[in-house]
C-alpha cells in the first residue's frame, strides 16, 4: 500500500473509531496539563451506574456509559462554537432521569477539571495561553509575565529535533522550569514545543522528553523563519498534510497518553488552499488541540490576521482550536473572538508589548473597566527592573543589553516612558552602565 494510501486509510479509521475512543478515555479531547486514565472515569461510572440502577435500568451497562461520555465529548466540542448547555443532551431516555445523568457526569468531569480542564467548556471561563516567541520569550521573560497575568498555561521556545535524540540539557536550557515542576515561579504550566521534520526522530525525542515531565508537548508547524523553513521544519510542512500526520501520529504514539500533545500551525505557506486539510490532518493524527495562527508564512507578522480562517478551521475538526495572531488590545481580542467562533486565545507579541493585557481583558469579560495601558507605567517599572536583575545574573554582559532593549522595544507600543527608556538605552553597550542608569530611574520613581 503506498503511503498517501496509507494515509488515508489510518485518517478514515480513526474518524471512525473517534466517537467511541472518548468513552474510554474522555480527557482524549482536553487540552488539560495532565492526562486522565479511561480506567478512572470507567471505574466511577461503574459505581455510579449501581447507583443509578433503579431509576435508569440500563446505568449499569458500561456500553450505555460509553455512549453516555461519547454524547457528552460531542455536546462539549458543539458547545464550544455554540454555546450549547450540558442540559440540551439527549440520551433517548426520559428528561429526569437524562438531567440526573448529566448531573453526575458534571460531576466527575469536574474531578478531571483540574489536570484536565477542556477548552470552552460550556460555562467555564475562556483559556488563555503565552505563545512561544523565539528569542524573545525566554524563561525569565516567562516569569515576569505570568506573574503580571494569569495564564492558563503557556509554551516554550521550540527545541530542534534533527537526527538524534537530545540530551536532557538541551530541554532544561530552553525550560529550565521543568526542575520546578514546570512550572513558572507564579505557578504557570509550562509544555516544551518541539520542532522538526523527522517523524521518529520527533517520536523519539517526545519520548525522551516523558522522563521530564513536561506539563504537555507542543509541536511547531507554524516558525516562519527561513533558517528553519530551508531545514524543512516549522510552516513549511503546511504543504504536506501527510507528513503532518505521521509527524503527529508517531509523537502521539511514543507519549501513549502519559502527556497532552497539541500542535500550532499557520494557514498555509504561501495561501490558505491547504489549511483546512492541514488541520485535519493534525487533528487525525491525535494532536488535543490546535493554536491557529491566522497568518501564512509568507505573511509572517503583517497585519492583518484572518481570524474568520479559524472559525473555517474549528469546523472541519474535532479537537479544541484556540485563535492567535495579532491581539493588542481588549478590542481586537473581542473581535478575534466575534470572528473565530473562539473564546480561548494565544497571547504573544500583545502580551509582551502589554503585560497586563491579560487583566484588562478578563475585567473587560467580568463587566469591569479596564485600566488604561498607559497609565500602567507604575506597575510596569518594576517588571522590568525583576526582568533586567534576571537577565544580569544569567546572560553575559555582552549580551544583555540587547535582550532588555528587545523588550523596551515592543513596551513603547503603549508606554511613552518605554520609548524614552529605549532611547536612552539604546547606544549603550555596557551593561553596567543600564545598571547605574535603572539604579537613577528607580530612586527617583520612589
Amino acid at each position: 500500500m503506498s503511503q498517501d494510501n496509507q494515509f488515508d486509510s489510518a485518517a478514515a479509521a480513526r474518524r471512525q473509531r473517534r466517537c467511541s475512543s472518548v468513552g474510554r478515555d474522555c480527557s482524549r479531547q482536553s487540552f488539560g496539563t495532565r492526562a486522565i486514565p479511561g480506567s478512572r472515569i470507567r471505574g466511577q461510572a461503574r459505581i455510579l451506574g449501581s447507583l443509578l440502577a433503579p431509576c435508569w435500568p440500563h446505568a449499569a451497562d458500561r456500553r450505555s456509559w460509553t455512549g453516555f461520555f461519547a454524547a457528552l465529548a460531542k455536546d462539549r466540542r458543539r458547545a464550544a462554537r455554540f454555546d450549547v448547555h450540558w442540559a440540551s443532551l439527549s440520551l433517548r431516555t426520559n428528561d429526569v432521569h437524562a438531567n440526573a445523568s448529566i448531573a453526575i457526569a458534571r460531576a466527575i468531569s469536574s474531578q478531571t477539571r483540574g489536570m484536565s480542564a477542556p477548552l470552552s467548556a460550556p460555562h467555564a471561563q475562556p483559556v488563555f495561553l503565552l505563545a512561544p516567541m523565539e528569542g524573545l520569550l525566554d524563561a525569565r521573560l516567562r516569569a515576569v509575565i505570568t506573574s503580571a497575568s494569569r495564564y492558563d498555561w503557556c509554551v516554550t521556545e521550540f527545541v530542534r529535533v534533527t537526527n538524534t535524540v537530545l540530551p536532557t540539557r538541551c530541554y532544561t536550557r530552553v525550560c529550565p522550569e521543568l526542575v520546578n515542576g514546570s512550572c513558572t515561579p507564579s505557578g504557570t504550566s509550562i509544555r516544551v514545543q518541539l520542532l522538526g521534520s523527522d517523524a521518529l526522530c520527533m517520536a523519539d525525542n517526545a519520548a525522551q522528553l516523558v522522563g521530564l515531565a513536561p506539563a504537555g508537548i507542543d509541536l511547531n508547524f507554524g516558525c516562519p523563519a527561513p533558517i528553519v523553513n530551508r531545514h524543512g521544519g516549522g510552516a513549511v510542512l503546511l504543504d504536506e498534510p501527510e507528513q503532518l500526520y505521521r509527524i503527529v501520529s508517531q509523537v502521539t504514539r511514543a507519549v501513549d497518553g502519559r502527556l497532552p500533545v497539541t500542535a500550532k500551525m499557520r494557514l498555509g505557506v504561501r495561501d490558505k488552499s491547504r489549511a483546512l486539510e492541514a488541520a485535519q490532518a493534525l487533528a487525525d493524527g491525535g494532536a488535543q488541540g490546535i493554536v491557529v495562527h491566522a497568518r501564512t508564512k509568507d505573511e509572517a507578522y503583517r497585519p492583518p490576521a484572518h481570524w474568520q480562517w479559524v472559525a473555517r478551521i474549528a469546523e472541519v475538526v474535532n479537537v479544541p482550536v484556540v485563535a492567535n495572531g495579532e491581539i493588542w488590545t481588549v478590542e481586537d481580542y473581542l473581535c478575534c473572538r466575534a470572528a473565530s467562533g473562539q473564546r480561548d486565545v494565544m497571547l504573544g507579541r500583545g502580551a509582551v508589548a502589554d503585560p497586563f493585557l491579560l487583566e484588562r481583558i478578563r475585567d473587560r469579560l467580568a463587566g469591569r473597566k479596564p485600566r488604561a495601558a498607559h497609565t500602567d507605567w507604575v506597575r510596569v517599572l518594576p517588571l522590568l527592573i525583576d526582568y533586567w536583575q534576571a537577565v544580569r545574573r544569567e546572560v553575559t554582559p555582552k549580551h544583555a543589553p540587547g535582550r532588555l532593549k528587545l523588550w523596551l522595544k515592543l513596551l513603547r507600543r503603549n508606554y511613552p516612558q518605554a520609548e524614552t527608556l529605549f532611547e536612552r538605552f539604546k547606544p549603550l553597550r555596557d551593561a553596567a552602565a543600564i545598571d547605574s542608569q535603572l539604579q537613577t530611574i528607580t530612586a527617583a520613581a520612589a
